[in-house]
């Protein structure tokens, strides 16, 4: 799939092991909202679709994060990467995946294939074993985490839309 200069919104995340699902939710969420200029992927590792980001001018992931004392379970924040990449290293944004978020966009930079703007999506989970379902704090946060994704996008779309 070739970038086409818009965004690419890439949920992240393991279906059936509880919170861990959340980005993949989350993107299927997205999915029938954002249309047009915005292309939404459902991935598992996201490493896949990372390849599928050349070209487009913005990359949001979308993933689960460990809850803890700075970011608790049901809470989520916007990282920008490279620009918030000490945060990542925070023990409440720590990934559940084997390939960290930051790894994996640290090495699409490294290779020359990611936009000038990155968003990272970040919400607190408490429930990560498997055949659980999402926790009840992700649960109630799910649809206003969903809104506040698609605004900003939409937002950062009005923006680059040339004024008639």
């Amino acid at each position: 799939m070739n970038g086409g200069g818009g965004a690419l919104v890439i949920g992240v995340g393991r279906p059936g092991f509880g919170d861990d699902a959340l980005g993949l939710t989350a993107a299927r969420a997205l999915e029938p909202r954002l249309t047009g200029a915005v292309r939404v992927v459902a991935d598992g590792t996201g490493l896949a679709a990372l390849s599928a980001v050349e070209g487009e001018e913005l990359l949001v992931l979308i993933d689960a994060a460990e809850s803890g004392a700075g970011l608790p379970a049901g809470q989520w924040r916007r990282l920008r990467y490279p620009q918030d990449a000490p945060a990542f290293a925070d023990s409440h944004l720590r990934t559940t995946h084997t390939l960290a978020v930051d790894s994996a966009l640290a090495v699409a930079a490294a290779l020359g294939r990611l936009p000038d703007e990155v968003w990272v999506y970040a919400l607190a989970g408490e429930r990560f074993a498997p055949e659980t379902s999402l926790s009840a704090p992700v649960s109630a946060a799910l649809c206003r985490f969903v809104e506040e994704i698609e605004a900003d996008v939409r937002n950062w779309l009005a923006r680059r839309l040339p004024i008639a």
